[in-house]
């Protein structure tokens, strides 16, 4: 197995047109966003989609927008770091901080 030949059928793979529409939609969807902010309507966007090969229907581009949406509200996973104690590698996950929200009157 050459892993230099098999990088470069994974990456043609990554940008081929045999992706899922959720694929090629979350590759545009920071435009997307950028269009429907600007004050276009869902319909147009969606139809600028049909033109460039979009197959997706109107439902199933709302509910995509919905789980693109979720995906970048989400909260980032939490880092890993790997200590050495005594000469082993222990991985730890990094430390939750809680910050308070300043407003205490909800203590009194």
């Amino acid at each position: 197995m050459d892993k230099v030949n098999l990088v470069e059928v994974l990456k043609n793979l990554a940008k081929g047109e045999r992706r899922s529409e959720m694929a090629k939609l979350r590759e545009v969807f920071s435009h997307i966003e950028d269009t429907l902010q600007a004050g276009a309507s869902r319909a147009d966007v969606i139809d600028a989609l049909h033109e460039q090969g979009f197959q997706m229907k109107s439902r199933s581009f709302h509910t995509a927008l919905y789980r693109l949406r979720s995906e970048k509200n989400r909260l980032p996973h939490r880092e890993v770091r790997t200590l050495k104690i005594a000469g082993v590698e222990v991985v730890s996950p990094t430390r939750f901080v809680h910050n308070p929200t300043t407003d205490n009157d909800l203590l009194k």
